[in-house]
């Protein structure tokens, strides 16, 4: 861990449909899911605004039309994505966790007490979009320099950057 080093961390969400205005813009933030909450270990739709939220991790405004287009991204180019950037301090907070006993990574059920998901929420646009949680391209990508130079994911001929992707929902 004393060697990896945070590029970037971004939420990639499999796009789906539209309903309504394709044209305006959207705007979607991102939140973690509180430790406080009863939410958690699985897709849950809130249909009020006065859910707790957690800390703020990141946001991305759009046009739902766009999403149709293809997108390159390192060694991923695919259709139908919603990428938003999160904050880099999130990133850093999976890279300290470990797997030694009581580490987060130890098992799945302690890693879900130190991490309970995410919490996207529409702030603005005129439509109402689909993902598929559980599709193949919703995922985390987690983009890091490693010190040590090990070749990890490196695709030949590339720059230092490698790259990590979680599913999110399995």
């Amino acid at each position: 861990p004393d060697s990896l080093h945070i590029d970037s961390v971004v939420l990639v969400l499999d796009y789906v449909e539209t309903y309504g205005d394709t044209m305006a813009q959207q705007t979607v933030n991102v939140y973690e899911i509180p430790q406080s909450s009863r939410f958690g270990d699985t897709t849950f739709t809130i249909r009020k605004s006065n859910y707790e939220k957690g800390g703020f991790l990141g946001t991305r405004t759009f046009q739902p039309l766009a999403l149709n287009d293809s997108i390159q991204a390192r060694e991923d180019t695919t259709a139908n994505q919603l990428r938003i950037r999160l904050d880099n301090s999130f990133g850093e907070r999976l890279l300290k966790y470990d797997t030694t006993s009581g580490g987060a990574y130890i098992n799945d059920s302690t890693f879900r007490s130190k991490f309970k998901g995410f919490a996207l929420e529409s702030v603005s646009g005129n439509a109402i979009m689909g993902f598929n949680l559980l599709g193949a391209n919703t995922k985390l990508a987690i983009y890091y320099k490693d010190d040590n130079g090990d070749p990890g994911n490196l695709p030949p001929a590339s720059s230092d950057t490698l790259v990590e992707y979680f599913h999110i929902c399995r």
